[in-house]
C-alpha cells in the first residue's frame, strides 16, 4: 500500500488570493493530504482556505521564529517562509511546497524530490526531504533576509551531494514556463507533476474567479474547471 502524501504549506499576511485557493485545492484533488502552516492573524480575504473541513491548519509560529526575522533590514514574507521551509523540513521532513504549486497528479513518492526550472540552481518551491538532514542547519545558519535562498539551497545542495531527482520539466514544464505561454493562453494543461504560477508573473495579473469569463479557453480556464469540481471559487 502507497503511502499518503502530504503537501505543507506556509501562509503570512491577508493577501490570500484566488489562485492560492486554487494551489492548495489542486493538491486535494490529486490525492494529497494538506496541511497550512499560518504564521500570524488569519487572512480576511474571501479566498482564505478555512472553509475546506479537508484542510489542517497548524501555527507556523511554533516552528519558526517569523516576527523576529521580518524585523531584520531588507525581510519580507517571501524569505520568511524560506526560513519556515528550512526548519520544518529539518524538523518534520517531508514535502513543502509554495502556495503557487500546482498539483497536476499525485507527486511521487520518492525519499528526495530535488528539482528546478534550469541547470543553473536548484529550486525551492518544491522540496521534499527526510528530517534531520544537516542540509537544514547549514541553510538555517545562512539564511538571507533578502531574496536569495534560492542560491544557498544550491550551495549545501552540492556540499552534502544532493543532486536533482527529477527532470526539470516533472515539476515546471517548459511549454508552459518558456515560451511565453502563460495561464491567459490558449495552453493545454502539461503532462507534469505541477506548474509553479509564480512564472507566468500570476501575483501581478490581478486574476480572481471572474477571470475565465475574459479567457474562457486559457490554461488557467482548464486548472479552473479541473480544480474546483467539488468546490466553491470562494468562501461562502
Amino acid at each position: 500500500m502507497k503511502k499518503e502524501i502530504e503537501t505543507n504549506f506556509f501562509w503570512r499576511g491577508d493577501d490570500f488570493q484566488f489562485l492560492n485557493r486554487l494551489t492548495i485545492l489542486s493538491h486535494l484533488i490529486v490525492g494529497h493530504k494538506v496541511k497550512i502552516w499560518l504564521s500570524g492573524s488569519e487572512p480576511k480575504s474571501k479566498y482564505w482556505i478555512d472553509d475546506i473541513k479537508d484542510i489542517q491548519i497548524e501555527n507556523a509560529d511554533d516552528i519558526a521564529d517569523i516576527d523576529t526575522f521580518l524585523k531584520l533590514p531588507r525581510a519580507n514574507v517571501r524569505t520568511a517562509a524560506s526560513l519556515f521551509r528550512f526548519k520544518y523540513l529539518y524538523k518534520f521532513g517531508g514535502l513543502y511546497c509554495d502556495t503557487d504549486m500546482v498539483a497536476l497528479k499525485k507527486f511521487p513518492d520518492n525519499e528526495w524530490i530535488i528539482v528546478s526550472y534550469d541547470d543553473n540552481v536548484i529550486a525551492i518551491g518544491i522540496i521534499k526531504a527526510p528530517k534531520e538532514h544537516p542540509l537544514f542547519v547549514d541553510c538555517i545558519k545562512k539564511i538571507q533576509a533578502r531574496w536569495g535562498n534560492v542560491y544557498i539551497f544550491t550551495k549545501y545542495c552540492g556540499k552534502h551531494r544532493l543532486k536533482k531527482t527529477h527532470p526539470n520539466n516533472y515539476f515546471y514544464p517548459k511549454s508552459v514556463l518558456n515560451k511565453g505561454k502563460g495561464l491567459l493562453k490558449n495552453t493545454e494543461i502539461p503532462n507534469s507533476y505541477s506548474i509553479h504560477l509564480y512564472f507566468n508573473g500570476a501575483s501581478n495579473k490581478n486574476i480572481d474567479h471572474n477571470t475565465i469569463k475574459k479567457y474562457p479557453d486559457s490554461l488557467l480556464a482548464k486548472l479552473q474547471k479541473k480544480v474546483f469540481q467539488n468546490y466553491s471559487l470562494f468562501k461562502r
